[in-house]
């Protein structure tokens, strides 16, 4: 499997050597040079990550590694007014949907997409509640995608229409 980014190539490399997980973290705590000159080092946010693809699961707390990754990709989504999908998360994690869905269960407790429509529709109360944004904005701000989608999801979760519900915030 090629690393998802550059940076990941040296750790892979390292780990095609050495299957250890631990000898990864002693690299890592060496401060990683990603070039023999040591002309780029890698910060350890990456370093973690790249590690945590590497060997194909998180060295750290699982479950707050699958959040903050979970929150980055919902923040990118929501920056760039796309969609939210679960698939695209996996591809993201280096896993595929299947691999993706059984480790974040097994770490969050939830399904990553509960997870994520759990946190947009967060995210759509918030913005009904304090902004006067229209629902199609909301829905392209909180990655729906579409009004519909959006109106749909949160009727089912909340039992009424977003604008029902910003009249009763009122």
């Amino acid at each position: 499997m090629a690393p998802p980014f550059p940076a990941c190539a040296a750790l892979h490399s390292i780990h095609a050597r050495d299957t250890s997980p631990s000898k990864l973290v002693e690299v890592y705590a060496a401060d990683l040079r990603l070039e023999p000159d040591g002309a780029a080092a890698i910060g350890r946010e990456t370093a973690v990550r790249c590690l945590s693809i590497v060997t194909e699961r998180p060295l750290n707390d699982s479950k707050a590694f699958w959040l903050r990754e979970a929150e980055r990709y919902i923040a990118e989504c929501r920056a760039g007014a796309t969609s939210v999908r679960a698939c695209e998360f996996a591809a993201r994690m280096a896993r595929t949907p299947v691999q993706l869905a059984r480790e974040f269960r097994a770490s969050v407790g939830s399904g990553v997409k509960d997870y994520f429509q759990a946190r947009q529709l967060q995210q759509a109360e918030e913005l009904l509640r304090n902004t006067s944004l229209g629902t199609r904005e909301i829905a392209l701000d909180t990655g729906f995608g579409t009004a519909r989608s959006f109106y749909r999801a949160f009727r089912r979760s909340t039992g009424m229409s977003p604008t029902e519900y910003r009249k009763e915030c009122h």
